[in-house]
């Protein structure tokens, strides 16, 4: 099916607008969660065609398609934070200057670290093996100024990780042929049985986001998460 990538990444797009609609306290979080992740998806040209080679609609250089992904995901990746902590305080400020500062400062360093790894010359690392080295540098960073929460990790991490499998499981329905997107099979470390040829990378890519950009939203807007609704003042 042509443009099956854009097809997939308009529905994720319309799932995270679906899952802001059903979180009314995390409503404009979620949205501006995705709103912030939306760049990342003029990465596509970096990792085609060494990662994956899907059809783009403009092509990878401005993929349309990415920032579809990348914003619905981004939305996502916040709502198995909302079911486990249903109550999220947090002052928006006037503009977003301040939480962009912030997330920019523990960011770049990741990112850094990705090209630094990739362009390193070693055979065995795609740019996809790269990134994970710059989500552990982001956890570090976010680590090191105590604003990393090992239990909100886990949540979003996982949970994430659980919602990407029904993207891809339900990408693979509609598209049977989208395991040959993956291009790259002697460098990927386990193909997965099914859906058939996908790389076990992608899950772990999953985890990593998950854990990481949810710790690092919560940072940026210093927001704070409890499981009960907070008591009034008598």
């Amino acid at each position: 099916m042509a443009y099956s990538y854009l097809l997939v990444s308009v529905g994720i797009a319309l799932c995270g607008i679906l899952s802001a609609l059903a979180v009314p306290r995390y409503r404009r979080f979620v949205v501006i969660s995705g709103i912030l992740a939306t760049p990342a998806g003029l990465a596509d040209w970096i990792f085609v065609p060494e990662y994956w080679q899907p059809d783009h609609l403009i092509g990878p250089w401005f993929s349309l398609e990415g920032m579809l992904f990348s914003f619905g995901n981004g939305c996502l990746v916040m709502m198995p934070v909302a079911m486990r902590w249903p109550y999220l305080h947090t002052l928006f400020p006037k503009d977003l200057v301040d939480p962009l500062r912030r997330l920019t400062m523990i960011m770049f360093p990741g990112l850094a670290a990705s090209l630094l790894v990739w362009e390193s010359g070693l055979g065995w690392l795609t740019i996809m093996h790269a990134t994970f080295f710059g989500f552990a540098v982001i956890a570090l960073v976010l680590w090191h100024k105590g604003c990393f929460s090992v239990e909100i990790a886990l949540t979003a991490g996982i949970g994430f990780a659980l919602l990407y499998g029904v993207e891809t499981l339900v990408w693979h329905w509609i598209v049977p042929e989208f395991n040959g997107f993956w291009a790259a099979k002697d460098t990927y470390w386990y193909s997965l049985p099914f859906p058939p040829g996908l790389p076990i990378e992608e899950y772990i890519w999953a985890f990593g986001y998950g854990a990481v950009w949810a710790n690092l939203m919560l940072h940026g807007f210093d927001a704070r998460l409890q499981k009960q609704a907070p008591t009034k003042p008598t």
